[in-house]
């Protein structure tokens, strides 16, 4: 571990955040005195019950908060004090393609803050809309995706079958006891029974442009 580093990351995510010391210890149940040594360079080694805490709260893995690996924590951008809004929160950005391997991977593109107002589940993540294929969605939209939420009809999904490249998103229909996937795409007008081989990868709960 470089401890540098860790101070560093743990100073930029709280910074980002907008959170001080004493209301993290609170909120992951941490001493507060914990985090005001590893985020000034004082505690060089904290345990891994130390640090499971606070990566799990920002939604991170211990080797992107200690500085093994590169990506989330040098890309989190820097928010103005008068655009931070209440239940402002950040969801790691995925790549379409591993969409379906989440959350059993450790790389993301960047990290997107959610102003959605949304209470999200840990393992919420965002893809971003990066073609002009889909009829509701435009380019640079980031979608916010939660694998947890429960499916209601009429609501747009992130779907996939063993066979394709990347996932889709459709909309989800229920007609008495019978759900059915809708082809959003333009040119496309196809509404087809969820067959055996659709794997539904989580409810699309909102979508917003991109923080630059």
């Amino acid at each position: 571990m470089v401890a540098n580093d860790l101070a560093q990351n743990l100073h930029r995510l709280m910074s980002n955040a907008r959170i001080s010391s004493s209301e993290l210890a609170r909120r992951i149940s941490v001493p507060s005195d914990t985090i005001k040594k590893i985020r000034t360079n004082k505690n060089t080694n904290p345990t891994l019950a130390t640090l499971k805490p606070i990566a799990n709260y920002f939604n991170i893995t211990i080797s992107q908060l200690i500085g093994e690996c590169q990506g989330l924590i040098n890309e989190l951008p820097d928010i103005p004090d008068n655009e931070i809004k209440e239940g402002l929160c950040k969801i790691p950005v995925i790549s379409w393609k591993d969409a379906p391997l989440w959350p059993n991977i450790k790389n993301t593109i960047k990290s997107f803050y959610n102003i959605l107002g949304h209470n999200l589940s840990k393992l919420s993540y965002g893809v971003k809309i990066e073609n002009g294929d889909y009829k509701a969605f435009e380019i640079g939209t980031v979608l916010v995706v939660d694998p947890e939420i429960k499916y209601t009809n009429n609501g747009y999904v992130l779907t996939h079958k063993l066979n394709q490249d990347t996932p889709t998103i459709k909309k989800l229909l229920k007609n008495e006891n019978n759900y059915y996937l809708e082809t959003i795409i333009y040119g496309l007008n196809i509404v087809q029974p969820i067959a055996p081989d659709d794997i539904l990868l989580g409810v699309i709960i909102g979508y917003e442009k991109w923080v630059k």
